[in-house]
């Protein structure tokens, strides 16, 4: 009845009306996605540090890393305004 209620209270006009709980569940996997990249930037990170400064690959990694950061900061962006 609850969600009767809403679905006529928001106006959607179907059959189906999506509840908290699909909500949280895609909110939840764009976290997770989330903090799966972080951590795939923070091994850049890590590994770029571990390199000597001459190492051609440094810049390399540390472009990587910020790459990372900033589809990390945009999913949590998503995920904030889902």
């Amino acid at each position: 009845m609850l969600r009767n209620q809403w679905t006529a209270c928001s106006g959607i006009r179907g059959r189906y009306a999506p509840d908290f709980a699909d909500i949280a569940y895609a909110k939840e996997a764009v976290l997770r996605l989330a903090m799966l990249l972080a951590a795939v930037g923070l091994a850049f990170t890590a590994y770029a540090s571990l390199l000597n400064e001459d190492n051609n690959l440094r810049p390399i990694f540390a472009f990587l890393a910020l790459v990372m950061l900033l589809i990390n900061l945009s999913q949590f962006w998503a995920a904030f305004f889902l």
